[in-house]
């Protein structure tokens, strides 16, 4: 089995415009079929980060962005052994949302709060959820994929 659910970091992202008509940024990671299929990953963990847009674009300052990145990649070392998979990221509005999918919760809240620490001053709220079908993985596409480049 691990060598099925091997994650693929090839990754799909353009712009977009959400229901408000504000402008967004959406990647997410087109070949997730395996982690679908492997009935493993049916929890979603949903972690938002508010921010202060800036002017008219509605996206982070450069300077939280960067903060932003930190995160991600600090989470992405948290579970580079595929306990938890990120399977899409959406940008825009005053938040910054990142799409999860865990084999096991409780151990994911666990990492993630170890690395909240390094990130006080950053407004993330983290929420989990049962989506064995993954809908919200595959909502965001219908809702972006023309989007995509």
């Amino acid at each position: 089995m691990a060598e099925i659910l091997k994650l693929d970091d090839r990754w799909v992202g353009g712009e977009g415009v959400n229901t408000n008509g504000i402008s967004v940024m959406v990647r997410y990671r087109p070949d997730m079929q395996h982690f679908i299929n492997s009935g493993l990953y049916h929890t979603r963990m949903d972690m938002d980060w508010s921010y202060d847009d800036v002017g008219d674009s509605y996206m982070p300052s450069s300077g939280e962005m960067t903060l932003m990145e930190s995160f991600e990649d600090a989470l992405a070392d948290a579970f580079s052994d595929n306990q938890s998979v990120l399977a899409s990221i959406f940008t825009g509005d005053g938040t910054r949302k990142w799409l999860w999918y865990t084999q096991n919760s409780n151990e994911a809240a666990v990492r993630i709060t170890a690395l909240l620490d390094n990130y006080s001053e950053a407004a993330i709220n983290f929420t989990r959820t049962e989506d064995p079908g993954w809908s919200a993985y595959f909502d965001l596409i219908a809702d972006y994929d023309n989007t995509a480049v």
